[in-house]
């Protein structure tokens, strides 16, 4: 009976650490679920940010594209501005010459040569020759 009482004193201390190690693991597996969950949580939040980073991309490419359409048309309206006013000083300047020399030439009767630049004091120095030293 001794030997009975024994075993059954063996048998309850291996079911007490049975039971012991049963709620070890139990314990051990709720923590681990609850990292799990936290990790699909931050996991979840992760994707949600890469989406809305994305989505700023892509509109931040769509607003360069659009600044950079403007900066090209301002660019070309630019050139055409100063193209258009280098052509009209440069026909001011021939129709300045022009004119100059037909007024020369109608004062002085005499023909300006093809050296004349097209500057207007030079044009106008012409109109105006030194005069002769009266001391003489």
């Amino acid at each position: 009976m001794d030997a009975i009482k024994k075993k059954m004193q063996a048998m309850k201390i291996e079911k007490d650490n049975a039971l012991d190690r049963a709620d070890a693991a139990e314990e051990k597996v709720r923590q681990i679920t609850e990292k799990l969950e936290r990790c699909e949580e931050e996991l979840r939040d992760t994707q949600k940010k890469m989406t809305q980073t994305g989505d700023d991309l892509d509109k931040a490419q769509e607003d360069l594209s659009a600044a950079t359409s403007k900066l090209e048309e301002k660019e070309k309206t630019v050139q055409e501005v100063y193209s258009f006013t280098s052509t009209k000083r440069y026909d001011q300047d021939v129709e300045t010459h022009r004119t100059s020399t037909i007024l020369y030439q109608g004062l002085f009767r005499k023909p300006l040569s093809p050296t004349v630049p097209f500057s207007s004091s030079v044009i106008f120095a012409n109109f105006f020759p030194p005069k002769s030293n009266p001391i003489r």
